[in-house]
């Protein structure tokens, strides 16, 4: 009975052992490419260097489906959804200022993008988190500085990643993505939960204990 009661205590602890949070770490400029990279190499990526063609516009412009990597990017101006166009290769906003959020798939770790303005300069935030609050949650900055420059941003994290919200940090600059990468996590077999495998193992020693008096 007393082992019965340690055993219950065991797998109570280890029950209410939450998860461990994920860190992530954002990569910006033309030199932070390389460094992105090396963070990333044990991660798949489907479509290295994805651009962007018209045909994968949809909801009245509103939305850009990319068919190979399901990662779906939002125009929004305000709190209002807002048109985005494809000229050229490249996905840009129709409204200076507005916002592009990003939506990935479930297995996403890492996620990365060139990109660059139409006409003038702007500083941009990149906020890996559910709304975009440039006081709060704008975890880095870009700036570019001319249609003629193009600038890396990367963002990598230890656990997935469900949104990216891109905006300016001040202004009404507009903002085009020249291409995109995404980085997914490989298949693996189902985590087993923690108190099922201390529980497994405790059960074990119980019924080798009982074997070896039962020998005695």
């Amino acid at each position: 009975m007393g082992s019965f009661r340690y055993l219950m205590a065991i797998l109570a602890l280890a029950a209410v052992s939450g998860p461990v949070l994920g860190s992530i770490v954002i990569y910006t400029g033309s030199s932070a490419q390389v460094n992105f990279q090396n963070a990333t190499t044990g991660l798949f990526f489907p479509d290295p260097l994805a651009s962007f063609t018209s045909s994968d516009l949809t909801d009245g412009n509103k939305e850009y489906a990319d068919p190979n990597t399901l990662v779906d990017f939002f125009g929004f101006n305000g709190a209002s959804a807002d048109q985005l166009s494809v000229t050229a290769t490249e996905l840009e906003q129709t409204v200076g200022g507005g916002l592009i959020e990003i939506s990935l798939p479930s297995n996403v770790e890492a996620f990365a993008a060139q990109i660059t303005v139409p006409s003038s300069a702007g500083t941009f935030c990149i906020d890996p988190a559910s709304t975009f609050n440039t006081g709060s949650n704008c975890d880095a900055t870009v700036t570019v500085t001319s249609s003629s420059d193009t600038e890396f941003i990367g963002v990598v994290s230890t656990t997935p990643i469900s949104t990216i919200w891109l905006g300016p940090l001040g202004g009404s600059p507009t903002l085009a993505m020249k291409d995109f990468e995404v980085g997914e996590t490989g298949t693996a077999a189902p985590d087993v939960p923690p108190f099922l495998l201390i529980g497994t193992g405790l059960i074990g020693l119980r019924f080798v204990g009982r074997f070896r008096r039962r020998r005695v």
